[in-house]
């Protein structure tokens, strides 16, 4: 008898166990709560970019980013600056100590070029978005 009740009391044991395990309630997975926290974007108004189609007729340009590799239309206004950093004719860059201040001048969008690299600033949130107006500035990098 004592080992038939032994083998009917491990018998429940499993049962117990298995029926325990079925009804808990798993967690969660920590990567569905992440993929919604990603969706919400913190503001931007600025963007490390660079020029990968210009069209001036539309007056309008497409842009890599740097940091993602997406691309983005970024339209122009009549009011947005367009200026090319250069370096001073007698610097010594990159073997100067002292700081360099750049030559700023003010271009058109036919003076850009695919491939250059550029700051774009706007006065909106651009933040998620894969095309933008508001451009306060875009400034060539040298």
């Amino acid at each position: 008898m004592k080992k038939e009740t032994l083998i009917i009391l491990i018998i429940i044991l499993i049962i117990g166990g298995i029926l325990y395990w079925v009804s808990y309630e798993k967690p969660k997975f920590i990567q569905e709560e992440k993929k919604e926290e990603e969706k919400e974007f913190l503001p931007v108004f600025g963007l490390n970019a660079k020029i990968a189609e210009i069209d001036v007729q539309n007056n309008y340009l497409v842009v890599k980013s740097i940091e993602e590799e997406i691309e983005m239309k970024v339209n122009l206004s009549e009011d947005t600056k367009i200026i090319k950093l250069k370096f001073p004719p007698n610097s010594k860059y990159p073997f100067s100590e002292e700081p360099i201040n750049l030559e700023e001048e003010e271009i058109k969008i036919e003076d850009l070029k695919i491939g250059e690299n550029i700051i774009i600033r706007t006065s909106a949130d651009i933040a998620g978005k894969s095309e933008f107006n508001d451009v306060i500035s875009i400034k060539v990098l040298p």
